[in-house]
């Protein structure tokens, strides 16, 4: 019963926005589910390694991945880590508004650009249906910039 999901990074090459797409395929039986979705970082549990570098907050802080939620749009939090729980009915799918991450104090934006350049959006998916415990679905999305390859079957 574990949801099925299809997921989609759209972003035009020269500009700093691009949109998550979230479309649920099944199963069947699970109709509707509400979804919190979350960013995750390239890897977990990062520490400072530099002498004199980022504090732990500040690490804490710094989304590790190309993009983050959009805190104007679809209820993306203050640090651009998550945005509002929302509802998604099997064959629907939900765009969600992104913006490229910031990069932190302690590098140049030339060296994070060229880091995330091809990297994944890394994401968490928290499922919930009534009838069910709830499931966390882990996925890396692929960013891509040809529109309507979400869309085509695979």
């Amino acid at each position: 019963m574990t949801p099925q999901l299809r997921a989609a990074v759209v972003a035009p090459k020269v500009w700093d926005n691009a949109e998550l797409r979230l479309l649920l395929l099944g199963p069947t039986a699970l109709h509707e589910v509400t979804l919190t979705v979350s960013i995750r970082d390239d890897w977990p549990d990062r520490k400072s390694t530099l002498a004199g570098g980022p504090t732990a907050d500040e690490i804490a802080a710094t989304i590790w991945g190309p993009y983050r939620f959009n805190r104007a749009i679809d209820g993306g939090s203050e640090d651009g880590r998550s945005v509002e729980t929302f509802r998604l009915t099997m064959g629907d799918y939900k765009p969600i508004a992104l913006i490229r991450s910031a990069w932190p104090r302690w590098t140049n934006q030339d060296h994070w650009r060229t880091k995330y350049a091809d990297a994944p959006v890394r994401i968490a998916v928290t499922c919930e249906h009534p009838d069910y415990e709830p499931w966390t679905v882990h996925l890396e999305v692929p960013v891509d910039i040809d529109e309507q390859a979400f869309f085509k079957p695979k």
